[in-house]
């Protein structure tokens, strides 16, 4: 198990911010491409109806109407926008790590970072908490935290963790456990 100090703990926050901001830029990046695929399939259905003489062109709208709500929607919510912002962050707290990675393990340096930290983490959107959480456990592991620290994050909550925030109050921590996870 590693060793918790103002160094270690101030790695492992950056390491969860990280790691957060890409499942959020790779979810949005997704999205986006989702979303372009299903109104380039939706405006190709359109073109072929309106060019076959045997269909009436009546039937040209539904399609024509999926691809302008999936269009809408995209724009409306801002995905690329919200991708970008997630890449941004991420950018910024790697170049932290490299800062924290190449000094010396002092409790000034952590401070410094610390401050830094919350400097960027100022300039994040709502944090989804659930996904957050589960990338907490991922942390964890990943640093080699033994797996009783992990917390109990329920199948649906996973499902839904990058478009919904659900029920995060109802994650548990393992038996015993008296600390709260660092959230990014």
């Amino acid at each position: 198990m590693t060793e918790t100090t103002p160094a270690n703990e101030l790695l492992f926050n950056v390491r969860l911010s990280i790691r957060y901001h890409e499942r959020r830029q790779a979810f949005l990046h997704a999205t986006l491409n989702l979303t372009l695929w299903l109104a380039l399939i939706a405006n190709s259905a359109v073109v072929a109806i309106l060019l076959d003489d045997g269909i009436g062109h009546r039937l040209a709208l539904l399609p024509s109407l999926a691809a302008t709500v999936f269009s809408a929607a995209c724009l409306a919510y801002g995905i690329r926008d919200k991708a970008n912002r997630h890449d941004d962050l991420r950018r910024r707290f790697i170049a932290l790590e490299q800062t924290i990675r190449s000094g010396p393990e002092t409790d000034d340096a952590a401070r410094a970072g610390e401050l830094e930290r919350l400097a960027i983490e100022a300039d994040e959107p709502r944090v989804m908490r659930v996904l957050a959480l589960m990338c907490h456990n991922e942390e964890s592991l990943a640093m080699g935290y033994e797996p009783p620290e992990l917390l109990r994050i329920s199948r649906l909550q996973r499902t839904l963790a990058q478009v919904l925030d659900w029920r995060p109050d109802a994650i548990q921590g393992p038996p015993g456990a008296t600390s709260e996870p660092a959230r990014s």
